[in-house]
């Protein structure tokens, strides 16, 4: 398939000159999208005509976000530090290596080479007929809600303005609820402020626009503060490279608290936090947890594995 046509790429070689274009672009009401690894990006902008006439953005120049560095008792990664880097990085594997360990479990050494954190922490929600499918088989039926249509194939009877959320379009990033745990914060620049936001707060649970981001808002780093606390992956999916996760499940453990983020099962991620003081014992604690999970995981038929399964993977 080819790129629409039309696209013009832009590649500003600093964070002043990007935001120059973006205001140009906002102040013409032109349609833009930024462009890290590519590696979704591109995907997507395949076949996909509504993108005629589109601009790109080319981040690459922006040697300033590439960066991985210890900055007041916080690793702070660059949104453009590739998941090569991360898996390799002295930083990452001293301070946060269970970074590194869920970084190698992401697609392909040759994705991973160009994916970078930030586009894994926004990656498009995947859905079997909006993004991995093809378009002989969008072309039956209609659009669905996040291609700017009236209906959703995977709950099919959701309306316009409606619940459940309008678009059930699974998230997949795998990096997400390591970092919801780890309490993981977001640098977002824009052409004049630079703010510091929680990660979970970007994430939007309802209608088709995914993240809470502003036009012309731009993740430029990501700040883990450093944390003592035993944090573990595991990871559902066909095969064990390249694909997205099926169900990707973290858990964290102190000596007073537990944790669990899931990925994968819902349109945004879902994340608690459990006190031993609430808990006759640190088991029922982490059974109650799991308990949780389950229960407030939103899990559809859009996948290899079967809803029970997936959910039953939870506390397995």
């Amino acid at each position: 398939m080819l790129l629409p046509e039309n696209l013009q790429v832009f590649r500003p070689q600093n964070i002043e000159d990007t935001f120059k274009l973006v205001e140009s672009f906002l102040a013409n009401q032109s349609d833009f999208k930024f462009l890290a690894g590519g590696t979704d990006v591109i995907a997507e902008l395949k076949g996909n005509y509504q993108y005629k006439g589109l601009k790109i953005i080319s981040l690459k120049g922006l040697s300033e976000l590439n960066t991985v560095e210890l900055v007041d008792n916080q690793v702070k990664i660059g949104a453009l530090a590739t998941l090569a880097d991360l898996v390799t990085n002295p930083l990452i594997l001293k301070h946060v290596p269970i970074i590194s360990k869920v970084a190698r479990q992401v697609a392909s050494p040759q994705i991973r080479n160009q994916a970078t954190a930030g586009g894994n922490l926004l990656v498009n929600n995947r859905c079997d007929y909006y993004n991995q499918g093809t378009l002989f088989k969008q072309s039956f039926g209609g659009p669905c809600f996040k291609a700017g249509g009236d209906r959703c194939y995977v709950v099919k009877n959701s309306k316009p303005g409606g619940r459940p959320p309008l678009c059930r379009a699974r998230f997949v990033s795998d990096l997400a609820p390591i970092l919801l745990l780890l309490k993981a914060k977001l640098t977002v620049k824009s052409s004049n402020h630079e703010t510091i936001r929680e990660l979970g707060d970007i994430y939007q649970p309802e209608g088709v626009v995914q993240t809470k981001l502003n036009p012309g808002e731009l993740l430029s780093a990501i700040l883990i503060p450093m944390n003592k606390a035993k944090i573990v992956y595991e990871k559902l999916r066909i095969r064990n490279a390249i694909d997205f996760p099926s169900l990707g499940i973290a858990t964290a453990t102190t000596n007073d608290k537990f944790s669990i983020a899931i990925t994968g099962v819902d349109n945004h991620p879902i994340c608690k936090e459990f006190n031993l003081t609430d808990f006759a014992s640190r088991e029922i604690m982490v059974e109650q947890g799991y308990a949780w999970a389950k229960k407030h995981s939103t899990i559809v038929k859009q996948d290899f594995f079967s809803t029970k399964y997936r959910k039953d993977f939870i506390s397995t």
